[in-house]
């Protein structure tokens, strides 16, 4: 009896750690999606961060003596 007790917690904790590393993975490609649309957004502002300062340069050029 206790052996069929202790197989079946065996069993019992496989599926938890199943269902857990199901999740973890769920979790991480989340992860990964957020983590490359955070690096498009980034490029995108050091892009506009670089228009900006080519724009600050033309119009000091333009104004300078």
């Amino acid at each position: 009896m206790n052996q069929r007790q202790f197989m079946a917690q065996l069993l019992n904790l496989q599926q938890r750690v199943v269902l857990d590393i199901s999740r973890a993975e769920t979790l991480v490609v989340s992860f990964r999606k957020k983590r490359v649309l955070a690096e498009i957004e980034l490029q995108k502002m050091r892009a506009l961060e670089e228009q900006d300062l080519q724009a600050v340069r033309r119009d000091q050029q333009q104004h300078e003596p």
